[in-house]
């Protein structure tokens, strides 16, 4: 194969930030030259954990799924770095990535209501994070309202049963 000169390769943010240590949340890195290089070896480095990556060239954007990780405290945060052939050779500055645990709900009050829906109901459990994206799902409809309250509480408000085509949820 010949030797491919390419433009420098500029790596931009990293989204989202955070995943549970279950891993498989989707992170997307923006990033700028990459359309010759061989995608199909570009690889996600969290720490020592190595990911294959995905290219999307219509959002210049490459993927990869957060592996899963054990650790005995509330939160990690570990470095990302992006790599070909399985070695670090992109540098990804600031990229950091926290895995933390899954929330988990403990109660609901009330525990019922109406089916037009708009009733507050306090959510309390573990886990909860104040960050872009949270909220409450009812059933498979996303809450209207979603309130954080703090890391072991937050308030959602119901959706429109009817409208939704929900029965009974949790």
């Amino acid at each position: 194969e010949p030797f491919v000169y390419v433009e420098q390769i500029q790596v931009g943010t990293l989204r989202p930030t955070s995943g549970p240590f279950n891993g498989e949340t989707i992170v997307t890195f923006s990033a700028h030259g990459l359309r010759h290089l061989p995608t199909d070896q570009i690889s996600c480095h969290f720490d020592d954990n190595i990911v294959q990556a995905s290219y999307h060239e219509n959002e210049d954007a490459l993927k990869c799924k957060s592996p899963a990780i054990v650790s005995s405290l509330p939160s990690k945060t570990v470095m990302v770095h992006l790599g070909i052939n399985g070695s670090r050779d992109i540098d990804s500055i600031g990229s950091l990535f926290t895995y933390y645990r899954s929330p988990s709900t403990t109660s609901l009050f009330p525990t019922f209501g109406f089916n037009d829906g708009g009733e507050d109901v306090i959510i309390s459990g573990h886990g909860f994070r104040n960050e872009e994206g949270f909220g409450c799902i009812f059933g498979h409809v996303v809450s209207p309202k979603a309130v954080w309250l703090s890391d072991t509480a937050m308030l959602c408000t119901s959706p429109d049963a009817a409208k939704n085509k929900l029965t009974n949820s949790r």
